[in-house]
């Protein structure tokens, strides 16, 4: 499809997607090919439409209103949640391919025990989790399976060509950002130079706190809360906002500690998976400094 045709179609028109991983990045990323003159990135950052849509073709015109395309500007957006199978729409790669088939995707993919470590903390200060990393990392699948990267991204491939799958790191883009941009320019068929001062966006702290979290969301659901919203001066809604944040946020000074009997059982359920990224990816994930030290012992050992 050429830049320009978007007034004229009906679909596709989104080019291109940045589908995860969670924790990984893609925020980041996200920020900074939003500035790119020639790129309309998504409104939403993470419209997640694909997964959770059950009718996505009838809704398509509301997720049409997401973006605003000049004549020379592709469009993409950034869902972590097409790459956490199998929680959301169990057959996202296929709903994406039906959407467009010529769709470009970008799978940025971090350190498993540094992303795992994130998304808990993501969580935590979020109110959806009380326990300790230890406790609940094993107890619910999410935290392994998102960090499965093989596994999620292995049907992309299949349906699209590896040749429309761009594979990145968190480390290697945070190490050079301007090496890894130049890479996804030369994907997406942009200009690298027009990229401008990126140097001022910083992937999220990891530690610190948050005022988003459930309980805050619960009370915004509220019907009651929904309907008497209208009625009440925007200054009365902001101050009560401010309070429940205030009263209901949650801190996390430092990372938690993961012990070696854990690491050990994290790498050994991710094992196969990495293995399968490294070819994919075609070298050695240097980066990933202790999990590559537990590939060479299990490569060592057959």
């Amino acid at each position: 499809m050429r830049k320009g045709d978007y007034q004229e179609q009906s679909m596709p028109f989104v080019d291109f997607m940045i589908i995860g991983a969670m924790k990984s990045g893609t925020t980041t990323l996200g920020q900074i090919l939003s500035m790119h003159p020639e790129i309309c990135f998504s409104r939403e950052k993470e419209p997640h439409y694909f997964s959770k849509s059950s009718n996505w073709e009838k809704n398509i015109e509301e997720y049409k209103t997401l973006y605003n395309p000049t004549k020379n500007q592709i469009c993409g957006e950034a869902s972590t949640t097409y790459t956490c199978y199998p929680e959301f729409n169990k057959d996202i790669w296929q709903v994406l391919y039906d959407f467009n088939p010529k769709l470009k995707l970008i799978y940025i993919m971090r350190d498993p025990i540094e992303r795992i470590i994130s998304h808990y903390m993501h969580n935590y200060l979020r109110g959806y989790t009380s326990e300790s990393f230890e406790k609940i990392v094993f107890k619910q699948s999410t935290y392994i399976n998102r960090t499965r990267y093989y596994l999620q991204i292995k049907p992309y491939i299949q349906l699209f060509g590896q040749e429309q799958v761009l594979l990145l790191t968190f480390e290697e883009f945070i190490a050079n950002k301007k090496i890894i941009l130049n890479k996804i320019a030369n994907f997406l068929e942009i200009d690298a130079t027009k990229f401008g001062n990126f140097n001022n966006i910083h992937a999220n702290k990891s530690v610190g706190s948050t005022k988003n979290n459930v309980k805050v969301e619960k009370i915004g659901k509220n019907p009651f809360v929904k309907n008497i919203k209208p009625l009440l001066p925007k200054i009365l809604i902001q101050t009560t906002k401010d309070v429940l944040f205030d009263f209901t946020r949650r801190n996390l000074n430092e990372k938690p500690h993961v012990s070696e009997t854990v690491k050990k059982v994290i790498y050994d359920l991710l094992i196969l998976d990495m293995l399968e990224i490294e070819k994919l990816m075609g070298r050695k994930i240097t980066e990933w400094k202790s999990l590559n030290q537990y590939l060479e012992e299990y490569k060592r050992l057959g």
